[in-house]
């Protein structure tokens, strides 16, 4: 998952966990670097648009990002 990939980058880089304000906006700044498949259509600072493997259109908002981030550190994924 994209957002797991900027927050191992954050962690290594910093030596500490990353907000989720510091990943949203490394992603927000590197969105490429982060997405080479341009799954992400557009990010802005208040939400994410992507496209799933079917070319189906979704929106990630901001908002939902701090709880997803701590779920994914309770239990990261493979």
């Amino acid at each position: 998952m994209i957002i797991w990939k900027v927050n191992i980058a954050l962690l290594e880089k910093l030596g500490r966990e990353p907000s989720a304000r510091n990943v949203w906006d490394e992603l927000e700044r590197n969105s490429r670097k982060y997405d080479p498949n341009q799954i992400i259509e557009e990010i802005t600072g208040d939400g994410l648009d992507w496209y799933d493997t079917n070319d189906n259109s979704h929106t990630f908002k901001r908002s939902s990002l701090d709880a997803l981030l701590s779920r994914m550190r309770k239990n990261p994924p493979e």
